[in-house]
């Protein structure tokens, strides 16, 4: 794989870049050739400008390491952080002064040792400072020394003394560490104990809770750290938290103005069921001729502990809100349902009543019919019916189809829907005697208009059976009438002749007669010819 030299992107060290191990960094000097980089990376080796790292390009302008490397031998860059410094000829007042020391750089921590072997200052006009300060010096640490005789430490700062493994260590400020307290998740605040649940006044709770959220803690290289908690909502931090997720930002803040900050999150859940109200039932008759009503429901009152609370409704038949209502029991389900899902349903119930009678029209007030026996006649007749929603029954004193005295009799009819209404009414069914149907037998043949040699025979015979007072006279009488038909059957046509023959032969049944002709003997005249 080609080696690719290129700047870093960060200072830590990249993917793929060579290895700095001891076995892998000779491989990549190969005795001095110096290609064997390649071979024990991937992709490529990095390099730092002077603005990334300007302390070691510092140190090896000022100072003797290696050539285009940061260290003195060739291994990792361990020997970056640690360096010996020496002086073998610090002039003294009264020979040399020696110092020898090392300084060592660690990482993450940032800490700076020296690491004095030895140190011999004796002349009283020279003075030294054993300590490391920073640029501006406004950050320091120094030696100390005790005193034998007063036991007093003081700094090593400007003086004149001699010392051999001696250390001074300079730790930068580090920033607090900050620890926040655990995050929580709670419920909306509940209805007060004991309130009830009205139209006017709706028992729900709060949209929000008091929560404690506790205090961060926080720990820091130097007494004196503050710690301060901001929400996300801007609010005091025992202010109710309202539904929903709230971030507590606590922030650190040591003697030295470094901060740090960790967060908590306070989560409160709306799991309470909104408050619903159905109106009313309503109980109503139907509208005329119809078997339903419309009806006004109103609208179910919604309340909840949080806002967009939202109100729909479904009905038993499965039909509009806004239809007909049919005859009977339909129950409206209010349903509530707010933001977070939770739900409440109320019934309305809605009755409407079948208050309307149905209605019964008689074909006529009479019926009027032949006796075809002594005893009377089989009477058929139709009741005309109706009703909104439906006829559940029919009942008369006398029903159709059944046999019917001779005279007048009065027949009652009730009629009834499912919900109990009823209508009456009477007609009068009268079944003719025989006397009455020679009457009526006599009007016919008059009205025919035939000549008075066939009329007369005809009518004088069918009187002289209704004004004779013997059944047996009255028999023989109509059975002459029926033979005369049948002898002036060329004056009568033939039509006629048979209507005349057929109520003559059921006036003599209704007499009694018991040889009242089955049938009749009339030939058609166009069939005799002429």
């Amino acid at each position: 794989v080609p080696a690719r030299v290129q700047r870093a992107g960060s200072l830590c060290t990249p993917d793929g870049s060579g290895s700095q191990s001891w076995h892998d960094t000779h491989i990549q000097m190969d005795r001095g050739r110096m290609d064997g980089f390649a071979k024990t990376g991937e992709s490529s080796m990095c390099y730092w400008d002077e603005p990334d790292l300007p302390f070691y390009y510092s140190l090896a302008k000022t100072f003797c390491l290696a050539n285009r490397w940061f260290a003195s031998c060739p291994a990792q860059t361990y020997p970056n952080r640690r360096f010996l410094l020496q002086f073998t000829n610090v002039p003294e007042f009264s020979g040399r002064g020696l110092l020898l020391m090392q300084l060592v750089l660690t990482e993450n921590a940032n800490d700076i040792t020296i690491y004095t072997n030895t140190m011999s200052i004796t002349a009283s006009s020279d003075r030294v400072t054993q300590g490391i300060e920073n640029a501006d010096g406004t950050l320091a640490a120094f030696d100390s020394v005790q005193n034998p005789v007063n036991l007093i430490w003081s700094p090593r700062v400007r003086g004149f003394f001699k010392l051999t493994n001696d250390a001074v260590r300079f730790s930068p400020p580090r920033p607090p560490v900050v620890t926040p307290p655990a995050s929580i998740s709670v419920n909306t605040a509940p209805p007060a104990t004991g309130q009830v649940n009205s139209l006017t006044n709706p028992a729900v709770g709060s949209c929000a809770a008091v929560v404690d959220p506790g205090v961060a803690t926080a720990t820091d290289d130097a007494p004196g750290v503050t710690v301060a908690g901001n929400r996300s909502d801007g609010l005091a931090l025992n202010a109710p938290y309202p539904k929903g997720v709230t971030t507590i930002t606590w922030t650190a803040t040591d003697v030295d103005g470094m901060t740090a900050t960790g967060t908590q999150t306070i989560t409160v859940n709306d799991k309470e069921n909104p408050s619903i109200v159905a109106p009313d039932g309503i109980s109503t008759g139907n509208d005329l001729h119809l078997p339903s009503a419309v009806v006004s429901t109103g609208t179910a009152q919604a309340a909840d502990n949080c806002p967009d609370v939202k109100v729909s409704s479904s009905r038993s038949d499965g039909a509009a809100p806004g239809d007909p209502f049919m005859v009977g029991l339909t129950t409206i389900t209010w349903t509530a349902i707010d933001a977070s899902g939770n739900t409440a349903s109320a019934k309305q119930s809605i009755t409407v009543r079948d208050v309307e009678a149905p209605t019964l029209v008689m074909a006529d007030n009479i019926i009027t019919v032949n006796a075809t026996s002594t005893t009377g006649a089989i009477v058929t007749y139709t009741l005309n019916v109706s009703d909104n929603v439906g006829v559940t029954s029919k009942v008369c004193s006398r029903a159709s189809g059944s046999y019917f005295p001779i005279g007048e009799t009065t027949v009652t009819c009730t009629v009834a829907d499912a919900a109990g209404n009823t209508a009456s009414g009477s007609f009068v069914v009268l079944v003719l005697n025989a006397q009455a149907q020679m009457e009526n037998l006599i009007q016919y043949i008059l009205g025919l208009g035939l000549s008075e040699g066939t009329t007369n025979p005809l009518v004088n015979q069918v009187r002289a059976a209704y004004g004779d007072g013997s059944v047996g006279q009255q028999c023989n009488k109509m059975s002459d009438f029926i033979s005369m038909v049948v002898k002036k059957g060329r004056g009568i046509p033939f039509d006629n002749a048979a209507y005349m023959n057929t109520e003559a032969a059921r006036i003599m049944a209704v007499l009694g007669c018991g040889y009242a002709p089955s049938r009749t003997r009339l030939l058609d005249p166009s069939l005799l010819g002429n």
